[in-house]
């Protein structure tokens, strides 16, 4: 129970914690180790925890998963001795030992897709701000039918922008589905077979927040967070399986990957999306997930209002708009990246810059050698 272990370091404020994970973060393209939820989810808590601990620091060694117990233990008890203050979470693998660090990415993509009368696509959290700017994203591009799925009935604004697009001709078809309930996933794609369309298309933006201190989460209110995001890509992905996604996008958050003070939850529920994008491209599957930083006009950060916004820009952050937050998607996705970072940073200079990133495993040794590094 991280949430117990986190209450017990705060009576010992000298004491640095070490949790050692196996297989957490991959240093190669083949994402094929497979951690599993548990440990992505546990490596987005402590990214969090680490921007509450006042005194205690938090780290992560992550081994590597073919060592026998043995060999993980010598490793673990080898770079626990060495200090490595500045750099929370390391890599050790039969070739060396690593961090992550970030590399921008340049777009090489310039295709356009096209999309014929029978092709659908999917967008989970469909009747929120950031499901529907999605499917206005998606209908410019060419996109005829929409499938919206969503946990309660559509609001005022969001029946408005479903009306104009539908005015255009564009099929919008509403679903009221609990992203978390398997039988009502299946459901909507039986409803989407019965349809004729082809799924080509799907968009998981769906999720909660439940933001509360390190130590006071409950257990149901972890569910509560994590649970759509992780059961809801799940659910996606099984039942999508009969169709030819040529775009399986996953909505996660830079608390994800750089932790956030107050947001254990949030973090580690995205962070265990990982382990879904993990399991498609070990079957040859296409999917990108996406760490978004704020957005303007829509999203959790838009909705939290002008102060809000101002703290993210304290934080670093510079919120976007949501056409230049969509064509970094559409970068993301067009490139084929499987995990990026998608976010306006502040700039040293007058500008700021919207960017997606990817993470790289560089040696600890000091050698420039860099490798592509996921988690």
């Amino acid at each position: 129970d991280l949430d117990l272990l986190y209450r017990c370091a705060t009576l010992y404020p000298a004491l640095d914690i070490i949790l050692a994970t196996e297989g957490g973060f991959e240093i190669s393209d083949s994402l094929d180790s497979q951690a599993g939820p548990i440990t992505h989810a546990t490596i987005g808590y402590v990214r969090s925890a680490n921007h509450e601990s006042e005194s205690s620091l938090w780290r992560i060694i992550d081994l590597d998963r073919n060592w026998t117990r043995q060999q993980s233990a010598l490793q673990l008890s080898r770079l626990a001795q060495r200090k490595y203050e500045a750099i929370p979470e390391i890599v050790s693998r039969e070739g060396g030992d690593y961090y992550w660090d970030l590399d921008r990415i340049a777009s090489s993509s310039t295709t356009s897709r096209s999309y014929n009368d029978s092709e659908a696509c999917v967008i989970s959290g469909g009747l929120g701000g950031l499901g529907l700017a999605v499917a206005e994203r998606l209908t410019e591009k060419g996109v005829r039918n929409i499938w919206l799925l969503g946990r309660s009935d559509p609001s005022p604004i969001a029946r408005g922008l479903i009306e104009k697009m539908m005015s255009r001709g564009l099929n919008l078809i509403v679903c009221k589905v609990d992203i978390e309930e398997k039988d009502q996933v299946a459901e909507v794609f039986t409803k989407i077979n019965e349809a004729g369309h082809t799924c080509t298309g799907i968009y998981h933006c769906a999720g909660v927040v439940d933001d509360r201190p390190a130590g006071a989460n409950s257990r149901s209110g972890i569910g509560t967070v994590i649970r759509p995001k992780l059961l809801g890509a799940h659910y996606l992905d099984q039942f999508s399986s009969d169709h030819e996604a040529r775009e399986f996008v996953l909505f996660s958050s830079v608390a994800a990957a750089f932790g956030n003070a107050g947001q254990t939850a949030y973090s580690a529920a995205n962070a265990s999306m990982m382990a879904i994008a993990e399991r498609r491209l070990s079957r040859g599957l296409p999917v990108t997930l996406i760490d978004w930083g704020p957005w303007s006009d829509v999203g959790m950060a838009a909705r939290g209002g002008p102060e809000l916004l101002a703290y993210l820009s304290q934080q670093g952050y510079r919120p976007m708009a949501n056409r230049e937050a969509l064509g970094l998607m559409e970068q993301a996705t067009g490139d084929r990246h499987v995990s990026v970072i998608a976010a306006g940073f502040q700039s040293s200079s007058v500008e700021s810059t919207s960017r997606t990133e990817s993470l790289r495993g560089r040696s600890l040794d000091g050698q420039s050698q860099s490798t592509d590094f996921t988690n």
